[in-house]
């Protein structure tokens, strides 16, 4: 594989050595393909297409080009190693401001993201079992078929490089990558789409976990934030985890799922029944209230649809929606995505 894809590396960019071992390791397994279309490996035993598959890229990267590519952009800095996605989303190695080699995701629509700061790290994120590396599979548990797979890769990665395989990999989102496309591209930089208004009346009287929860919106994903909002819902995280991020399958097993964008805490969203205390998540509003339960307690909103009520809080949004049974989502955002949304 190193033989295949150096010729098409820019100068100064090359393959870290534990990459090109777990190349080899898959060779002597002989989980390699060669075909008309080109050589290729997996890391994997047969023919399914799951997770990284190495090798010359084609498909939705030529897309990712096409949007970013411009006279001058610093195509020295970047190569891909291989596609993450049925669509042709590809892996490439990255060379950052400081000319550390990291490894980025390519999607198909533009997307550019960060998956790995190390060779080893994007090595433990192949090895989990995810059956896409994508923004809209990671962050999500892996398809076990997936994970039985990967077990004697997993099993090589671990025992070769002295680590753990995590049972799952966090969501990836806008991050230093995608600000050096931007900034590489000549792209302006997204502008706030709405400035927030003033607080609802309901940051008078809003108590209660969901006040608790929204107090770490906006601010820096960490062990704090991590401790805080596990002890909020009665998570229970593992030792080895020190970021929100990380704590998907333990957020979500509570009803939550966080948001985590360039190291901010996003959003906040509770589902009501896997939530393991909803008659406490907003003091004085029962799991059944209806819109005008809300509305007696918290007042007019800031916005309002058939069945979501909207509120400022902090200078955050508090978004309830409504179900026939009662309240059945509960959202803490930083930002709202445009009015009436």
């Amino acid at each position: 594989m190193l033989t295949t894809l150096s010729p098409s590396l820019p100068a100064g960019l090359e393959v870290p050595d534990e990459l090109e071992q777990a190349w080899c390791w898959m060779e002597d397994q002989g989980w390699s393909i060669a075909s008309d279309h080109g050589y290729f490996l997996a890391p994997y035993a047969g023919h399914r297409v799951s997770g990284a598959v190495f090798g010359a890229v084609f498909g939705a990267v030529e897309g990712f080009l096409d949007l970013w590519l411009v006279p001058g952009f610093p195509v020295d800095r970047l190569a891909t190693i291989g596609t993450i996605g049925s669509d042709g989303s590809a892996a490439a190695i990255w060379l950052d401001d400081e000319r550390a080699l990291r490894f980025v995701g390519l999607g198909a629509d533009g997307e550019a993201y960060l998956l790995a700061d190390s060779a080893v790290d994007f090595l433990r994120l192949v090895a989990v079992g995810h059956r896409e590396l994508t923004a809209d599979e990671l962050g999500l548990p892996p398809d076990d078929e997936s994970v039985a797979a990967l077990a004697p890769f997993r099993s090589w990665v671990e025992a070769t490089f002295d680590v753990v395989v995590p049972a799952e990999w966090p969501a990836v989102g806008d991050d230093e990558f995608t600000d050096w496309v931007e900034r590489a591209s000549g792209a302006t930089p997204p502008a706030a789409l709405r400035q927030v208004p003033d607080d609802s009346p309901a940051a008078e009287v809003l108590a209660g976990d969901a006040r608790s929860l929204l107090r770490h919106v906006g601010g820096p994903d960490g062990s704090g934030a991590l401790h805080a909002v596990a002890s909020t819902v009665g998570a229970v995280v593992s030792r080895d985890i020190t970021q929100l991020r990380w704590a998907g399958a333990a957020l979500r097993a509570a009803g939550l799922e966080v948001s985590v964008r360039r190291g901010v805490v996003q959003a906040i969203l509770v589902r009501l029944a896997a939530y393991p205390r909803p008659e406490d998540l907003v003091d004085g509003l029962a799991p059944n209230a209806g819109a005008d339960d809300v509305l007696a307690l918290l007042g007019p909103p800031e916005w309002s649809g058939p069945r979501a009520l909207r509120y400022v809080v902090d200078g955050r949004y508090l978004h309830l929606e409504l179900g026939a049974d009662g309240i059945e989502r509960l959202a803490l955002m930083l930002t709202a995505l445009r009015p009436g949304r």
